[in-house]
């Protein structure tokens, strides 16, 4: 395929010879934008763990936990036996032994050969005797002989133990048996003995005996030796001898022409209830007698590491016993590793015996020596980035992880090692593109993805591209014709109902020319077989099925703009398949589709699959001051969420009743709000919750703390004077005179009002205070004729309940003529507008609370001279 430049967003090609147009586009149109929601990274995890079952909380049985394979080493040896041992003729003879200790794993050995023997007339004749055996019953531990034939077919004889099976078109079994602690006689017409299964049909000239096995199994259901040995085997096809006597060493006096299974010790990969974290952890135990007792777990992975996106390698682990620690017992961790052009592998070893190690760089091996190890007693952290330890190493830019792995071995007779290790992380991005930012140059291919085939990177039809929604890189898919990439990466996440798995992607189509068959679509495949599907575009709807989901993502078909999508998948799941809980996401595939004649070009940026489990609440910003009464409170917080329901302030008035006022979006993060205007003096707690889609909730302050405030009011009263006391400023008045005001208290309402007049002083509390914002009138009557002749002032005082007070006052001039005539004063009762001093009466007109303070006077009586 040629990589060529589109210089055009659409290109039309003719012919049916045309190569696939794969591009580096230069696009000279719109760069118009839909974003369908923000993206934060902050708040979500969009890291995962490449080792699967890194807690080790999840045991296929309690010798093998799930999601990864393992090796251990069972007691086997195979070897040349000679008396005291039981020998047959000469002076050796082959000796067989193993032991289980356990029912989940047998132990087995065997010695073999490679015959080449046509079946015809062919005849097989040894010595046999079984030391011990403690549990020959159903299933048990058996001595047996397996024939392998080149068609396919296997004949077993069993020389002790029960078969366990029963024939059928592949295999035959025959029962010998004979006495234990003796020398028994094998002899069998192995072509007579196939013609008698009638299972597997006629033998042909053409088949032959590939393979002999003289095999020991344990069980494991008893924790003893199974032991046997063979010796003077003859193989004769009719008058020929193939195998016999010094023929390729049937007498059994040498190891030629024998193939035999490695001798090793016990070692066990098992489930640990003394954990770090959790219930279990991982027991790696080795065991050695001088064999090599090796055992281990191991994980293939798919991870892209990069400058970008490092990698960190961590776990907890405790060497919890260790005898004779010489430089033949350690444990490690390997990462298999690869990029563009090589090869090559990363030893970590977190313990290791003896003053030397066993292992030291090479081209492409890198071992690295970490300080603080061997450290026993206790739970010791590791923690190294790999992408840096690499970069350094091997002059590389990227890493792909293909297998990470954990080992403990021993050789050392007398050594052993028990290693507890948990909480295993190998981190990264979940996926290996992200951004793309950590791809190569412009036109290089996009490295990360893998093919259902097998292989890395194999389609150049997904290049890099210079034109992208953010930062510099992005990914250009163009198809054309009947090449259609289809790439995958695995992604090993487990999905749960209280957390929104999001799948995140900015894409764009370029071109795309809406014909019969020509589509683009991401989905994902998880653990029971079950897909959905999201299209960028697709002409052809295609239905619903039972394992089967399609779903069209925002404005799906538009071109020439940037969109962004996401989804939460376990809501889609839930919505078509049901409950999601604990079912594993196994991958995420892209497969881009175009017929004969047909161009698609797609650009892929920012493409992340992360948890977003609680909305992010931050940030929170209330009143700097104490607020004035009966003022709304504004309050402002951060917050962000895939799916953000709502924004809440939850408020109180002096420990009463919990209220509720929503926040609205302002910009970007930022929401506003207010609580309402409180009464003067007010205990006001407080606290902002952010809710979700998926009902989650968050709160700050955290449960059981608040924040608060109480009201002040910090603003004069006010008063106004009243009816015809504008008439009488500055002027002469004589006789009885009315002063009114009108007092009021927007915050904590009037408490006091003081009125000074002739030589008069009325100070008298309005209780309860007036209620804020209620106007409150007042008269006071003064007897002027009390008074002298002159220049008098009013002033008033009025204070409110938070002690904030305003003053005013008037001047007028007192006259009333003076009377010379003598006369009697006598008392009598006030006129109809002058009535007894009443102080704090007050009477409720509507809203308006009018207060009457009279002044009563006795006003003289004037009588006639005699």
């Amino acid at each position: 395929m040629i990589a060529v430049l589109l210089i055009l967003s659409l290109v039309f090609m003719t012919g049916s010879n045309q190569e696939c147009r794969i591009g580096i586009l230069n696009h000279m149109g719109s760069n118009s934008m839909t974003q369908t929601s923000s993206l934060n990274l902050d708040p979500v995890n969009w890291t995962g763990n490449r080792f699967e079952n890194g807690d080790f909380e999840r045991w296929g049985n309690p010798l093998s936990p799930a999601a990864m394979s393992n090796l251990q080493a069972r007691e086997r040896y195979a070897w040349l036996a000679s008396a005291p041992w039981p020998v047959s003729e000469g002076s050796h003879s082959g000796g067989l032994q193993a032991r289980a200790t356990d029912e989940w794993l047998g132990s087995n050995t065997y010695w073999a050969q490679l015959p080449n023997t046509q079946i015809d007339n062919t005849t097989l004749e040894f010595r046999w005797y079984l030391y011990e055996n403690h549990d020959p019953g159903l299933y048990g531990d058996t001595f047996y002989l397996w024939i392998r034939l080149t068609d396919g077919k296997n004949i077993y004889y069993f020389l002790n133990g029960t078969t366990g099976g029963s024939n059928s078109s592949t295999n035959g079994f025959y029962k010998i048996g004979g006495p234990s602690q003796t020398w028994n006689s094998f002899s069998r017409n192995i072509t007579a003995d196939y013609e008698d299964l009638p299972e597997f049909g006629e033998p042909t000239s053409s088949i032959r005996i590939s393979t002999l096995y003289f095999w020991i199994h344990s069980t494991g259901r008893v924790n003893q030796y199974i032991r046997g040995f063979i010796d003077d085997v003859w193989l004769k096809y009719g008058a020929d001898v193939h195998i016999g006597d010094w023929e390729r060493n049937g007498n059994l006096e040498s190891t030629y022409y024998w193939i035999k299974m490695p001798d090793s010790d016990h070692a066990e990969v098992s489930q640990s209830a003394v954990a770090h974290t959790g219930d279990w952890s991982l027991n790696l135990t080795v065991d050695s007698n001088g064999n090599d007792s090796l055992c281990g777990v191991w994980q293939d992975v798919c991870g892209r590491l990069t400058p970008l996106n490092s990698g960190t390698l961590r776990f907890w682990y405790n060497i919890a016993d260790w005898t004779e620690a010489s430089i033949d017992t350690y444990a490690y961790v390997a990462i298999e590793c690869t990029n563009t052009t090589d090869d090559f592998d990363i030893y970590y070893y977190f313990a290791h015996g003896g003053i030397g190690m066993p292992e030291t760089n090479e081209t492409y091996r890198l071992v690295i020596h970490p300080t603080a190890f061997n450290i026993t007693g206790g739970w010791t952290l590791f923690n190294q980035s790999i992408c840096s330890d690499a970069v350094a190493y091997f002059n590389t830019d990227e890493i792909r992880l293909e297998r990470i792995s954990l080992y403990a071995m021993s050789s050392e007779k007398g050594g052993r090692m028990e290693i507890l290790v948990d909480d295993f992380e190998m981190v990264s991005a979940r996926v290996n593109d992200m951004g793309y930012e950590d791809q190569g140059a412009v036109g290089e291919r996009i490295l990360g993805w893998n093919s259902p085939s097998g292989g890395y990177d194999d389609h150049e039809t997904v290049l890099v591209t210079d034109f992208s929604y953010d930062g510099t890189k992005a990914a250009n898919i163009t198809v054309w014709e009947d090449y259609d990439p289809y790439l995958t990466q695995p992604l090993a996440i487990t999905m749960r109902n209280e957390t929104q798995t999001v799948f995140d992607i900015t894409w764009r189509l370029e071109s795309y020319l809406q014909e019969d068959g020509t589509w683009a679509t991401m989905f994902f495949e998880f653990a029971n077989g079950y897909k959905i599907y999201y299209y960028f575009a697709r002409n052809n709807p295609v239905s619903n099925s039972s394992t089967e989901m399609h779903i069209d993502l925002p404005m799906a078909g538009t071109t020439h703009e940037w969109i962004r999508a996401q989804r939460n998948l376990v809501t889609d799941y839930t919505s078509y398949f049901g409950n999601p809980d604990g079912i594993e996401i196994v991958s995420v595939s892209l497969m881009v589709v175009s017929m004969p004649g047909e161009l698609l070009t797609l650009l892929l940026d920012e493409f992340y699959v992360y948890d977003d489990t609680y909305p992010v609440l931050e940030s929170i910003q209330g009143p700097t001051t104490a607020p004035e009464a009966f003022e709304p409170v504004p309050v402002t917080a951060d917050a962000y969420d895939f799916s953000l329901d709502g924004l809440y302030i939850n408020y109180r008035v002096e420990g009463g009743a919990w209220q509720q006022e929503p926040m609205l979006h302002e910009s970007g993060t930022t929401y506003n709000g207010s609580i309402p205007g409180q009464p003067y003096d007010a205990l006001v707690e407080y606290y902002v919750t952010a809710v979700d889609g998926t009902g989650d909730t968050v709160r700050i302050p955290e449960e059981g703390v608040y924040e608060n405030y109480t009201t002040v009011d910090t603003i004069k009263p006010t008063f106004t004077w009243g009816e015809g006391m504008a008439a009488i400023s500055g002027s002469q008045v004589g006789g009885v005179i009315g002063i009114n005001i009108t007092v009021s208290d927007s915050g904590s309402g009037v408490r006091l009002v003081e009125i000074y007049y002739g030589g008069t002083s009325v100070s008298e509390p309005i209780s309860p205070p007036s209620d804020p914002g209620e106007y409150v009138q007042i008269t006071v009557w003064w007897d002027t004729t009390k008074s002298m002749n002159r220049e008098y002032s009013i002033s008033v005082t009025v204070h409110d309940a938070a002690n904030n007070t305003v003053w005013g006052e008037m001047g007028l001039v007192v006259y009333n003529p003076v009377t010379t005539t003598s006369t009697t004063t006598t008392s009598t009762a006030p006129p109809s507008d002058a009535l007894p001093l009443i102080i704090g009466a007050a009477v409720v007109i509507g809203v308006v609370a009018v207060a009457m303070i009279y002044l009563a006077f006795v006003k003289p009586r004037q009588s006639q001279k005699s």
